[in-house]
């Protein structure tokens, strides 16, 4: 991260960005429990993702954080796919 502490990303894609209308990401950024609507620049994919800093993140958060990714992603995927 920017402060120079090791992090982790994790991140699903949903769709290709063609098919996601921005004011609707914005909507579900707001509505999403962890994690973000983004764009991937690599892929030109929007993904879901989250980012932690490793130090404070345990075992018991990152498996919490890891499923909700994949459950909105599937659930996105499905609705914009």
């Amino acid at each position: 991260d920017p402060s120079g502490q090791a992090a982790i990303r994790i991140w699903s894609p949903v769709a290709p960005v063609a098919k996601v209308p921005i004011d609707q990401a914005m909507t579900v950024n707001f509505q999403l429990p962890a994690g973000c609507l983004a764009v991937n620049p690599a892929n030109n994919q929007v993904v879901i993702c989250a980012t932690r800093i490793i130090n404070y993140t345990d075992q018991a958060e990152l498996s919490t954080v890891l499923s909700t990714v994949a459950h909105f992603a599937s659930f996105y995927a499905k609705h914009y796919g």
